[in-house]
């Protein structure tokens, strides 16, 4: 199993700046490089402070030029956010610059007040056909040998091709899912076009058999279009903490209750946005420690080992920590540390 890390960039606390929010990041991202995690993951979002990474590409390689080994990649690249001329070239232009070190988890948007404000809003059917089109003619630019065409409904061009070629022979895309629905449509889109099936999907409050319910339906899809379950990779990003003790591991639980609040107001369209800065009122159904406590990654460091195990059981190929949630940058840290030192070793054979 691989494991990667989460560092989104949640600027939750405004007593700090956003210099020291990035700065603190990077400091992360080395400590990934150096206690041996495979990617550092990053986020795209616009207009708001809750995630505050408009521009991750260019975050990331600030991350590569200080660290010697690891993977950075972005989960997830909003690709109506994007002309994929523009975008293929530019991630070729970083797969060549680093070797390609470099990851993209693709995907149609979370935050609908975002998407509002950037003008890219769709209805749920053309979103769908707008993602296709886009991510064929990524795929098709960075297979290519020289130029090509398309012509599609959203985009077409008679004559492109991205400069510099790519480093990587195949392109380094994961396509981001949630539902079993969505995530079924995502190995037949890679299948379809021709890349390595790679799916990501993440949990928040959900239990196990809520991924076991997924990591199924992506087993299941590719047998059926034939595709080869050693040649893909499932990821899943969960919510991780470790501390000492199960009990001062719930030190975390301010921060990930402000967390939850974000997502579900941001995945139910009902985000507050006050001059950037996003509120948190109560939603329905709050989150408990103990609730917490049992779905997410967050113990000691013998629990957080034996919850991994059943991942590991499972078959997930890519286990991303959460471990950025806007708690103080020294916790952070810390639980990073624990869970390489005392819970990847286990599962490192």
């Amino acid at each position: 199993m691989e494991f990667g890390v989460f560092i989104p960039g949640h600027w939750i606390d405004h007593t700090k700046s956003a210099r020291q929010l990035y700065d603190e990041m990077l400091a992360e991202a080395v400590s990934a490089d150096e206690l041996g995690f495979d990617c550092v993951w990053l986020a795209e979002h616009y207009a708001i402070d809750y995630i505050a990474i408009p521009d991750p590409l260019q975050f990331a390689t600030r991350i590569f030029e200080h660290t010697e080994r690891i993977h950075a990649g972005v989960a997830v690249l909003i690709l109506r956010n994007h002309h994929p001329i523009k975008l293929a070239a530019e991630l070729s232009q970083i797969d060549v610059m680093f070797d390609g070190r470099f990851e993209a988890a693709l995907g149609r948007g979370a935050s609908g007040f975002e998407l509002r404000q950037m003008q890219f809003d769709m209805p749920e059917p053309e979103s769908r056909q707008h993602f296709k089109e886009h991510l064929e003619v990524m795929a098709t630019l960075w297979k290519t040998q020289g130029a090509t065409a398309y012509d599609g409904e959203y985009f077409a061009f008679d004559n492109a091709a991205i400069m510099p070629p790519p480093y990587s022979v195949q392109p380094p895309f994961h396509l981001a899912a949630v539902g079993v629905e969505s995530i079924c449509h995502q190995v037949r889109r890679c299948h379809d076009i021709g890349i390595p099936v790679k799916v990501m999907t993440t949990a928040l409050r959900e239990d196990l058999d809520y991924v076991q319910q997924r990591y199924d339906a992506f087993t299941q899809t590719l047998q059926q279009v034939g595709a080869s379950r050693s040649e893909s990779r499932f990821t899943v990003n969960r919510v991780t903490y470790v501390a000492d003790t199960d009990t001062q591991a719930l030190e975390v639980m301010p921060a990930l209750t402000k967390l939850h609040r974000g997502l579900v107001h941001m995945l139910s369209d009902t985000e507050t946005i006050v001059d950037g800065v996003m509120q948190y009122p109560p939603v329905p159904h709050e989150i408990s420690e103990q609730e917490m406590f049992d779905t997410c990654l967050i113990g000691s460091p013998e629990t957080v080992r034996r919850k991994v195990q059943d991942y590991y059981d499972m078959g997930v190929d890519h286990l991303i920590a959460y471990v950025h949630m806007g708690q103080p940058h020294e916790q952070v840290m810390r639980s990073m540390a624990l869970f390489a030192n005392e819970v990847m070793p286990a599962f490192r054979s």
